[in-house]
Order: structure tokens, then C-alpha cells, then sequence
């Protein structure tokens, strides 16, 4: 991990660290590191795969600082995707490790691949679920009055999908979206996380506070019931 964390660390100086979005997710990458190796002791993982798993997630957004510097920006819609990026990245840094470059490839994408083979996938799922935590507890923190929002995420949520980005409109609809990541995560350790710190509740709260939409109501009952269920099985 010593050697990976030098080279991420030299990797980002090359970049202007002054810069408020390169911060930002410089930031956001240690603390993903951090969640990550909760997640994987949970799993009582060996040391090595411990190691493995903090190493994919310090890696999971390294796209991200060409995306920044290239076109100043975050959004994958407008520039390209991060996720594609930062496997390119690696693979120019001379880092091979198959596992590490396919969790940096996928960990934004809708889903994973099923034709994965079950070890990939549980290093890919650590760092979803990692990276899904630092976003819900770090962002969509405020929305703006009486904002519509279309019917077509509600029934998302209802089918318990994860809503797609591109149907996001508003900043109701990206704090709906923020509710529908519970429906990609993998591990209890990330439900006990989300439910021990009411992550949901806090957001629902906000809706509920701003929104003029009777729909919200329903919506927490659904999303509180989908988490019980899910701390009892899984």
C-alpha cells in the first residue's frame, strides 16, 4: 500500500492541489481508502486482500484529475467517463494489477458486469459501496423549493433501482438519486454505516422540508422498510 500511496500522491502532485475540485476529490479519495478497509475487515478478509481492497479505492478516481484539468469540471456527461479514464491512467503509470484497474473501471458505472469473476466483483463492490458512502454523507446536502420531480424516479426507487443520472434534472432529483444508492449496496457493514448515522433519514428530512410533494412521505416508508429488511439478510 506504501508504494501505491507514493505513487497516487506523486501522480496528484503533478496537478495544481490549490485547485478547489482537485482538493475536493483528493480528499474525498483518502476518505473512500478509509471506508473501504472497514468494509473489507468486516469481510474478514485476509491482510493482503485488505491491502488489495485500500488500494482500490485509493485508485477508484484517478480519472479524475485529467477530467478537472482537461475541462474543469466533474461531470462525466460533458467531458468523458472517469471511471474509463482512470483504467487508462493506470495502465500509462505502468500498474497492471488486473483487479485494482477493473475496480477503477466499473466502480461508476450502473452496475458491474455479471461475467466477472466473483473475486473481481467483491473488489469492485467494496469500492462502490465505499465511494456510494463518502458521497452520501458529503453531498446533497441542500435543495431549492417546490422543485418538480418527475414520477419516472419514484418508480426507480419503487422497482429498487439505482436512478441513472441522466434523468436528474434538479436538485431534488440529485438528492432522490442519492436515496436510490441503497439500492447498490452490497456489504452490511455499509447498511449498518448508512443506518447508524441516518444518512437517509437527513436527506429525507430535507425533502420533506422543501418540497410541497406528498410522494416523499410514501417514499420513506419504503426506503426505511427496504433497510430493515436488508440489515436482517444480508
Amino acid at each position: 500500500m506504501l508504494e501505491e500511496q507514493k505513487m497516487f500522491d506523486n501522480y496528484v502532485e503533478s496537478f495544481d492541489k490549490m485547485h478547489a475540485k482537485v482538493d475536493l476529490k483528493y480528499k474525498h479519495t483518502y476518505r473512500v481508502v478509509s471506508y473501504a478497509l472497514t468494509i473489507a475487515k468486516s469481510l474478514n478478509l485476509n491482510e493482503e486482500d485488505v491491502i488489495k481492497a485500500e488500494i482500490c479505492a485509493l485508485f477508484h478516481d484517478i480519472g479524475r484529475f485529467n477530467q478537472i484539468k482537461i475541462f474543469n469540471n466533474l461531470d462525466d456527461d460533458v467531458s468523458f467517463d472517469h471511471g474509463d479514464e482512470g483504467y487508462k491512467v493506470l495502465k500509462e503509470l505502468n500498474y497492471n494489477d488486473e483487479i485494482v484497474l477493473l475496480s477503477t473501471k466499473y466502480h461508476n458505472k450502473y452496475s458491474v458486469p455479471e461475467d466477472l469473476d466473483e473475486r473481481v466483483k467483491m473488489f469492485c463492490n467494496i469500492t462502490r459501496d465505499a465511494d456510494k458512502l463518502d458521497i452520501l454523507f458529503t453531498q446533497y446536502s441542500k435543495v431549492s423549493k417546490n422543485e418538480i420531480i418527475n414520477n419516472e424516479l419514484f418508480e426507480c426507487i419503487y422497482n429498487k433501482k439505482l436512478v441513472s443520472n441522466n434523468l436528474v434534472t434538479n436538485s431534488s432529483e440529485a438528492m432522490i438519486r442519492g436515496l436510490s444508492f441503497i439500492f447498490d449496496i452490497n456489504y452490511h457493514k455499509t447498511f449498518e454505516i448508512i443506518n447508524d448515522a441516518k444518512l437517509l433519514d437527513k436527506k429525507i428530512d430535507i425533502l420533506l422540508k422543501n418540497c410541497n410533494d406528498d410522494r416523499i412521505k410514501d417514499l420513506k416508508k419504503f426506503i426505511d422498510k427496504y433497510i430493515e429488511e436488508r440489515l436482517k439478510i444480508c
